[in-house]
């Protein structure tokens, strides 16, 4: 019975044993809800940035300008102008309305009659300009002048050199009647004249009064032109001072090729240039080059003096020894040891 009771319990224990065995049920994990995010109905557009336009510089060479100063000064500008960094234009002409922001420098030559429009339309330039009068100050104007504004001194120097290069002083100048500058040279002619040889006298028949002035008004034709330069002849007169405007191309060759010299304020055509003696002018490329880099960095100067001197000399009339006389001559005048509107010989101004 007990042996019985063992079997039983050990058998017992043996089926509970193969049993299979229930796995644990494995939770499940709850994630939370995701976001929706809604997709965008189109495409954002991108911010450009505007490139800022280089800085630009511009020459105004209007129809009529002085072409043999625009051959000294593109150049010298351009030159100056790339080397800053800006841009280069030349143009004929400008209207307010053209001019954009980025005008740095705009230089201008005459004629040109809206100059004062331009000044006043881009304050942000500094405007350069050669060879005008009348022009009322502003503040980002600069002006150089071309000696028109001292016919006196021109007469006067131009009156030194044609009595010390003429044999017996026989001299002359064609003016314009009626013109107050015409008017001013050549009573300063006369005196300058006196100031290198006192009275001058001739030696040798004809006795004639000398210096001979001779005008036209502004416009007279080339004929009546042409019957002063007879004039001047029968005269004798051997150097003649022509004011601007005055004289006409056709009678001013026909008194170099009757051996006559000549000597003016401006340059002469290539036709006189055999019996020109010099030009009394004044030179304003080294000034212009001295002052262009205030200009660029935006600086006015406003009123820039350009003092007269001798150029184009010929030195088969006008000898480097009477050059250098007529340079100190014109150096005493320009320090302003010399009067133009004294008589040096009677010491009385008119």
């Amino acid at each position: 019975m007990k042996y019985r009771y063992i079997l039983g319990l050990w058998l017992a224990i043996l089926l509970s044993a193969c049993q299979p065995v229930q796995p644990s049920p494995t939770p499940i994990q709850t994630l939370p809800p995701t976001a929706t995010v809604p997709l965008p109905t189109e495409a954002p557009t991108p911010t450009l940035t505007p490139t800022p336009l280089t800085p630009l510089a511009v020459l105004i060479q209007p129809e009529g300008a002085d072409s043999a100063l625009v051959d000294l000064l593109q150049p010298l500008v351009y030159e100056q102008v790339i080397a800053a960094g800006l841009r280069w234009q030349v143009r004929p002409a400008l209207t307010p309305q053209d001019l954009t922001p980025e005008l740095r420098l705009l230089v201008a030559l005459p004629p040109l009659d809206n100059l004062s429009a331009l000044v006043a339309a881009a304050p942000q330039a500094q405007f350069l300009a050669i060879g005008f009068n009348g022009l009322e100050a502003a503040p980002n104007l600069t002006t150089v002048g071309l000696g028109n504004d001292r016919p006196d001194q021109a007469g006067f120097i131009a009156g030194a050199i044609t009595a010390m290069i003429t044999p017996d002083y026989r001299i002359g100048m064609l003016g314009l009647k009626d013109n107050v500058a015409a008017k001013a040279a050549s009573q300063a002619f006369r005196y300058g004249r006196s100031y290198y040889c006192g009275l001058c006298l001739p030696e040798y028949p004809p006795f004639y009064e000398y210096p001979v002035y001779m005008e036209l008004p502004a416009g007279a034709s080339p004929a009546e032109w042409q019957v002063v330069a007879n004039s001047m002849l029968d005269y004798q007169v051997k150097t003649v001072f022509v004011f601007p405007g005055a004289g006409e191309d056709a009678s001013l060759k026909f008194l170099a090729e009757a051996g006559v010299a000549l000597l003016g304020i401006n340059s002469p055509p290539e036709a006189l240039r055999p019996r020109w003696v010099a030009s009394l002018r004044v030179d304003p490329i080294p000034i212009i080059q001295n002052i262009l880099p205030d200009l660029l960095n935006g600086k006015s100067l406003g009123n820039v003096f350009v003092p007269l001197a001798i150029a184009d000399p010929n030195p088969d009339l006008f000898s480097p020894g009477r050059q250098r006389l007529a340079n100190e001559i014109l150096a005493d005048l320009l320090a302003g040891f010399v009067d133009t509107r004294v008589d040096p010989l009677t010491g009385e101004s008119k």
